[in-house]
């Protein structure tokens, strides 16, 4: 398969000056630093990917089209992930017919597209509904399209070919064997390549809206972590029995501000606390990435899924980015109050997930660059060349494969289309 040329650009950066902002900053023993609130963008020059260059957060954050090279250098750690799956599956091991739809809807349907990724442009070949809103898989492609079209040279993205399965659970209740791109996977299960999930482009609900937007609205939130509110925060449907742990082991603590979804908070709300707690849900739950976005420690229980930066996640030392806590919270009160006993090491956490999550890895910049190297690594274990059009009929003529993406996210209703169906 092809790989991605290098190039050696330099950009020239437009617009107007932004104003400049102070930002405060804190030292902590090991001396780990960060800014209570969201870093503010100025505008810079970027470089080309030589040794001399270093990824900047307030420079480089939304820079959605940085070379390889600079992918490399910002995001060493992002990969653990796509390169598991890749050696998993083995170079040339997935063959163009074991493409397909899984079309039972028992006990209920998986939403899923058939997507053709072929000279820098994308192509929708099939869809079939599922139990989730159609409106994930336009966000999660929209965040993938966007990734391909920001790059120099969309053209010199390898040609690839995939189905995604826009459930939470694309494993349940299909073959072991099926190979598809998702949210997430369970922890046992390898033959699903995890893509950053549909949050990374926007959530379809005022309260959070574009993932960008939301990360700058953080700015009216956020305060330095001493001056938080000193206790756990979560709120939530209670449809595990996890989260019934979690209410019945806060149940008129002080030290706690637990309740559902009857007492909401808006997302960005959770940033004034300095220990917000993460659950998952009926399976996967995207909420994880917008708590690691405050200036805040967050609490994770065992996980049963992955998602595509959870190999970041670090429970001890001296790079600790969270709290851990047991699945029945049965810890939960030893834990907080060993914190707040220890102010200085709580802060010192804080900084390292603010550094490792907010300000790098899970940026809108670290995505693009995610993105681009899962189709490098899929473009390795397919065993076929995808083509964009079909044999040429008696008289040359070749019908092209799929609808144009731009077309099949937003139709015309006066100009209805039908999928071609492959899969």
């Amino acid at each position: 398969m092809r790989e991605f040329n290098r190039f050696r650009i330099g950009w020239v950066a437009s617009g107007a000056a932004v104003v400049s902002l102070a930002l405060v900053w804190f030292t902590f023993f090991h001396e780990p630093t960060v800014s209570p609130v969201p870093l503010k963008v100025y505008v810079g020059v970027p470089t080309s990917g030589d040794g001399d260059w270093e990824f900047d957060s307030r420079r480089d954050a939304r820079n959605l089209g940085l070379l390889d090279d600079q992918c490399d250098i910002a995001f060493p750690k992002l990969y653990t992930e796509l390169d598991r799956a890749k050696y998993h599956l083995g170079k040339s091991s997935v063959r163009q017919e074991s493409l397909k739809m899984w079309r039972e809807d028992k006990p209920y349907a998986h939403g899923q597209v058939h997507v053709l990724i072929h000279s820098g442009q994308m192509y929708i070949i099939d869809e079939k509904k599922g139990a989730c809103d159609r409106a994930r898989a336009i966000a999660g492609l929209s965040n993938l399209y966007r990734a391909i079209i920001a790059f120099p040279n969309p053209a010199a993205i390898p040609n690839v070919e995939f189905i995604i399965d826009i459930e939470d659970t694309p494993t349940d209740n299909v073959p072991s064997n099926r190979v598809v791109w998702a949210w997430n996977r369970p922890n046992n299960e390898l033959n699903t390549w995890i893509m950053p999930d549909f949050d990374g482009w926007a959530f379809p609900d005022p309260d959070l809206g574009s993932y960008t937007s939301f990360r700058n609205r953080l700015q009216f939130y956020e305060k330095p972590f001493e001056e938080k509110d000193s206790r756990v925060v979560w709120r939530g449907a209670l449809n595990n029995p996890i989260r019934n742990a979690l209410i019945d082991a806060t149940k008129d603590k002080e030290w706690a501000d637990v309740g559902t979804m009857n007492a909401r908070l808006h997302m960005a709300e959770f940033c004034k606390y300095q220990y917000p707690i993460h659950t998952e849900g009926n399976a996967w739950s995207g909420r994880l990435r917008y708590l690691q976005n405050c200036n805040s420690i967050t609490l994770i229980h065992d996980l049963k899924f992955m998602a595509h930066y959870y190999d970041l996640l670090e429970a001890e030392g001296e790079n600790q980015n969270y709290i851990h806590v047991k699945s029945d919270f049965s810890d939960l009160e030893e834990k907080i109050k060993y914190y707040q006993a220890n102010p200085e090491l709580a802060q010192r956490i804080a900084a390292n997930s603010v550094n490792t999550f907010r300000d790098r890895y899970l940026t809108p910049a670290a995505e693009a660059c995610y993105w681009r190297r899962m189709i490098r690594n899929w473009a390795e274990v397919q065993a076929f060349e995808p083509e964009a059009y079909h044999k040429p009929d008696k008289s040359g003529f070749r019908k092209q494969r799929g609808i144009d993406w731009e077309l099949w996210m937003n139709p015309d209703p006066n100009f209805r289309f039908d999928l071609p169906g492959e899969s």
